[in-house]
C-alpha cells in the first residue's frame, strides 16, 4: 500500500515566522480529510502535494518585501523541505503543534525507503508524479547544500577576521603592559629628579644666605655641576613633557583598546547569533580550525544520504533494465526444477536412514543377545574349570579320598570328562559368536560411513543451491 506523502517548506529566515504560522492553521482542516481515504487500495491511493516554496506571491506583497530585506541584508535564503509518511488511523499534525522535535533526515529518509519498499526495488514500477517529485526533492536538497556551503565560506571568513582582531587586541594589551611599566619607571625616576631639585634648592638658599650669593658650599650628588639658572630652568619642564607624551600616549593606547573591545563585543554578539551559545562562540575561537563542525558536517551527512540514495535508484534501474521477463522466467524453472530434485533426493535420503536406523537397531539387538549369551558362557566355562581343577585334586588323592570326595559332591570321573567336551563346544560357539559380533560392528560401521558421505553430499547440493535462490 502507498504511504501518504506530504511536502512542507520550511525557510530559516526570522521573517517568515507569519507566513508559516498562517499555513499552518490552514493546515488542520486539509489533514482531517485524509485518514477517511486510508482504506481505499493501492490503486486507488492520493498523492497529495504541498509546496509552499513554489507559491508565487502577488506584486507587492509582504513576501516581496521580506525577499527585497533579504537581498539588501545580503543573507541566502534556505528553503527546507521535509518528507514524512502518516501511518493508518493516524492524522497529521503540522509543524507549529508538535511538541516534539522532529528529525528532518530520518523522516525523509523513511519516506523514501517506504517508496522504494512498496515497489519491491522495481524502479520503473512507481508512478510519473513520485518520480518528479524524487527529482524536484534532490535537486532541492542539492541547491541547499550550495546555499549552506556559501554561507559556511562567509562565517569561516567573519570567524577568521574576528581571530585576527582578538591577536591584535592581545598584542595591544602586550604594549600597553610594556608602556605601563615604562611609565612606573619613568615616574620613579621623576621622584628622584624632584627630589634632587628640591635639595639642591634648600642647599643654594642656605649658601645665599649665609655666604652672601657664594656658591662654594654647593655640593652635587652623581649629578654634575651645570648653570644653576639652567640647570632650574630646564629639568622639571623637561620632565614634564616626557610625562605629559606619556600620558597622551597612554590616552591614545586606552582608546584604541576600548574601540578593540567594542569591535569584539558586537562580533560576539553576531556570532553568538548565528551559532547559538557563547559556549559554542568560545569553543570556536579557541579550538582548532578543523575541530570545530557545525552546518558542514549536515552537509557531508547531506551529501552521502544524496550519493546513497542516487546509487539505489541506479542499482535497481540496472537490475530492472538487464534482465528482461524471459530470462526472469527461466531463472524462476530452473530454481524451480531443483528445487524438485532436492525434495526428491532428501525423502529418498529420509527412506534410506531409516532402513539403515532398523538396520542398525536389529544388530544391536543381535549383539546385545549375543553379548548376553557370551556372559552366560563364560559363567558356565569358570564353573566347569574350578569343576575340574577338583577333579584333578581327586585324582591325585588316594582311592579312598576319590570316593569320600565323589560321595561328597556327587559327581564322577565320567561326569567331568562330559563336562569338558562340553566346555570345548561352548568356546567353540563362543568364537562363533565373537566373529559374528565382530562382522555386525563392521558392517555398521560401514553403514554410518556411507550415511556421512550421502549426508554431505545433500549438504554441498544444498549450499549450492542456496545463492541461486
Amino acid at each position: 500500500m502507498w504511504r501518504r506523502l506530504f511536502r512542507c517548506s520550511m525557510s530559516y529566515s526570522p521573517d517568515f515566522e507569519d507566513d508559516t504560522d498562517q499555513s499552518s492553521s490552514s493546515s488542520p482542516s486539509s489533514t482531517s480529510s485524509q485518514p477517511s481515504s486510508s482504506s481505499l487500495d493501492d490503486s486507488d491511493q492520493i498523492i497529495s502535494y504541498n509546496d509552499k516554496a513554489e507559491e508565487k506571491a502577488p506584486s507587492g506583497s509582504r513576501r516581496d518585501q521580506h525577499d527585497r530585506r533579504d537581498e539588501s541584508t545580503s543573507r541566502p535564503r534556505l528553503i527546507r523541505q521535509d518528507t514524512f509518511t502518516v501511518k493508518e488511523g493516524e492524522e497529521f499534525i503540522p509543524q507549529s503543534n508538535r511538541t516534539r522535535p522532529v528529525t528532518p533526515n530520518i523522516r525523509s529518509q523513511a519516506g523514501i525507503r517506504n517508496i522504494l519498499g512498496g515497489t519491491k526495488g522495481n524502479a520503473n514500477a512507481l508512478p510519473d508524479e513520485i518520480k518528479n517529485y524524487l527529482t524536484n526533492h534532490f535537486q532541492m536538497i542539492k541547491q541547499e547544500n550550495e546555499d549552506l556551503r556559501h554561507s559556511l565560506k562567509q562565517k569561516s571568513k567573519q570567524l577568521d577576521q574576528i581571530a585576527d582582531e582578538h591577536h591584535k587586541c592581545r598584542y595591544l594589551e602586550r604594549d600597553l603592559g610594556k608602556c605601563e611599566d615604562k611609565l612606573k619607571q619613568m615616574s620613579t625616576q621623576l621622584e628622584k629628579e624632584k627630589a634632587k631639585t628640591k635639595m639642591l634648592t634648600r642647599q643654594m638658599k642656605a649658601n645665599e644666605n649665609g655666604d652672601g650669593g657664594g656658591d662654594t658650599g654647593i655640593v652635587f650628588y652623581g649629578v654634575p655641576p651645570p648653570n644653576k639658572a639652567n640647570h632650574e630652568r630646564t629639568t622639571p619642564e623637561s620632565n614634564e613633557s616626557d610625562d605629559n607624551k606619556m600620558e597622551k600616549k597612554l590616552r591614545i593606547l586606552k582608546e584604541r583598546i576600548e574601540s578593540q573591545e567594542l569591535q569584539i563585543q558586537h562580533l560576539k554578539q553576531i556570532l553568538t547569533r548565528e551559532l547559538g551559545s557563547s559556549e559554542a562562540v568560545e569553543n570556536a575561537i579557541h579550538s582548532n580550525r578543523t575541530s570545530w563542525q557545525g552546518r558542514e558536517e549536515q552537509i557531508r551527512k547531506l551529501e552521502d544520504a544524496l550519493a546513497s540514495m542516487k546509487t539505489l535508484l541506479r542499482e535497481s534501474r540496472s537490475a530492472t533494465s538487464n534482465r528482461s521477463e524471459a530470462e526472469q522466467d527461466w531463472r524462476i524453472r530452473e530454481v524451480r526444477a531443483k528445487c524438485q530434485m532436492a525434495e526428491v533426493e532428501r525423502d529418498r535420503l529420509n527412506e534410506y536412514t531409516k532402513v539403515l536406523l532398523s538396520r542398525l537397531k536389529t544388530a544391536e539387538g543381535r549383539g546385545s543377545k549375543a553379548e548376553q549369551v557370551l556372559r552366560e558362557e563364560r559363567r558356565k566355562s569358570a564353573r566347569l574349570e574350578h569343576l575340574l581343577e577338583k577333579a584333578h585334586i581327586e585324582i591325585r588323592d588316594s582311592d579312598s579320598g576319590k570316593s569320600s570326595i565323589s560321595s561328597r559332591n556327587g559327581a564322577s570321573p565320567a561326569q567331568i570328562m562330559r563336562h569338558g567336551e562340553d566346555r570345548h563346544e561352548l568356546v567353540e560357539e563362543i568364537e562363533i559368536l565373537t566373529r559374528e559380533l565382530s562382522d555386525v560392528r563392521s558392517l555398521r560401521e560401514q553403514d554410518l560411513e556411507m550415511y556421512q558421505k550421502l549426508a554431505l553430499d545433500t549438504r554441498k547440493v544444498m549450499e549450492s543451491m542456496a545463492p541461486m535462490n
